[in-house]
């Protein structure tokens, strides 16, 4: 996967290969300077950290904004839910494996 050059993924726009946005990305005059530091914080841990770097590429934007969408109460229900479905599966892990055969 090509890495997107520094505040691309952070600034939530696709970039070209100079790191410009078009102009649909959401970026706001008034943020500009949030996504300068931004840019700055990536191209740092790209320095320290490449590899999480390289992960935080892989993160489901899609996701984070859908959660951000609903009341806190929602969240805490979504949570819950997905604690449920982990457990299950983990039980279903521990216990041995029987095959019936007819």
């Amino acid at each position: 996967m090509p890495t997107p050059p520094p505040g691309a993924r952070l600034r939530g726009g696709r970039a070209d290969d100079a790191g410009a946005l078009p102009d649909d990305a959401g970026v706001f005059p008034d943020e500009q300077g949030a996504y300068e530091h931004l840019a700055a914080l990536e191209a740092r841990l790209a320095e320290v950290d490449p590899e999480v770097l390289q992960a935080s590429y892989e993160v489901d934007l899609g996701l984070i904004r859908w959660s951000l969408a609903m009341s806190p109460i929602e969240r805490l229900r979504a949570a819950t839910r997905s604690a449920r479905v982990l457990a299950r599966l983990r039980r279903s892990a521990d216990e041995p494996a029987t095959t019936e055969r007819g």
